[in-house]
């Protein structure tokens, strides 16, 4: 708009220019040959298309200029924009990687009940890609841990079952060998 409002002013000061400084009176033009004017109007052509060159040099000047200012204006609001973006970024990013970090401290600990709540939680809070890969990974080694707890647990039931199993067994028959005449 400012730019509109420039080149405006500048084509008027150009017409300004051209018809003030025409301040001669008219002469008939006289013609020499076919086609051909004289000096007088020589005279008045060059300084018409001088005033012209110079309205044009002005504006393209000026135009330069607005152009820059906008650049210049663009990249300042672009910077302002992105620097508010990660002030408002980091400190959920700092949330979400300190239950991240508590979670790792849990896993470690074999808390798998109490790293998993933790990691949950972050499902609220603003992350980055990473933290969201970090967590779908401790997530994922939360779940094979406690598969294998489970398994090895089951496992042992099986084992110890069979253990007492036999043992009674044995028992059962040597109390039976004994009672027996």
């Amino acid at each position: 708009m400012k730019s509109n409002k420039v080149i405006l002013s500048i084509t008027a000061l150009a017409l300004t220019v051209l018809v003030a400084g025409c301040k001669q009176e008219s002469k008939p033009v006289e013609k020499t040959e076919a086609g051909t004017t004289t000096e007088a109007s020589k005279g008045v052509t060059e300084k018409a298309t001088d005033a012209v060159k110079n309205a044009t040099a002005a504006v393209k000047e000026t135009g330069a200029k607005v152009i820059e200012d906008v650049k210049t204006a663009g990249t300042t609001a672009v910077a302002a924009v992105t620097d508010k973006a990660k002030e408002m970024v980091a400190p959920a990013s700092a949330k979400a990687q300190e239950l991240i970090d508590s979670a790792k401290s849990l896993i470690s600990e074999g808390k798998f009940t109490d790293a998993l709540a933790k990691l949950n939680a972050t499902s609220g809070e603003p992350m980055s890609t990473n933290q969201v890969s970090m967590v779908d990974g401790l997530k994922a080694q939360i779940t094979k841990a406690t598969e294998a707890t489970s398994k090895a647990v089951a496992n042992a039931t099986a084992t110890g079952t069979t253990a007492v199993s036999n043992v009674t067994k044995s028992a059962t028959d040597a109390v039976n060998k004994f009672l027996k005449p």
